[in-house]
């Protein structure tokens, strides 16, 4: 498992537990993984958007969170309504 990258999501107007049990999750990678480098993208899957931030370590993905605003805890679709999603999902490999 330490070498399965893992994709977060979270809408921002969820419970403050989930966003900060979330933040804390990624941000717990974040800290086990000194080297990786954090990179921040807009994300779009219409009618909402947020961001994507990834951290990548010798080309490598260890972690993506996307935050999606103007939505609470029904986002239960919205990462398979995006088509990065699914591409992410498919390239995943046990190492």
């Amino acid at each position: 498992v330490q070498n399965t990258s893992v994709w977060l999501h979270i809408g921002l107007t969820d419970r403050d537990i989930r966003i900060q049990v979330t933040r804390e999750a990624y941000n717990f990678l974040k800290e086990n993984h000194p080297a990786a480098k954090e990179t921040s993208e807009k994300a779009v899957v219409a009618p909402f958007s947020g961001t994507i931030l990834t951290l990548t370590e010798n080309g490598t993905e260890v972690a993506k969170k996307t935050e999606y605003n103007n939505v609470g805890h029904g986002i239960n679709s919205l990462p398979f309504e995006d088509e990065n999603v699914l591409n992410w999902l498919f390239k995943q490999k046990l190492k």
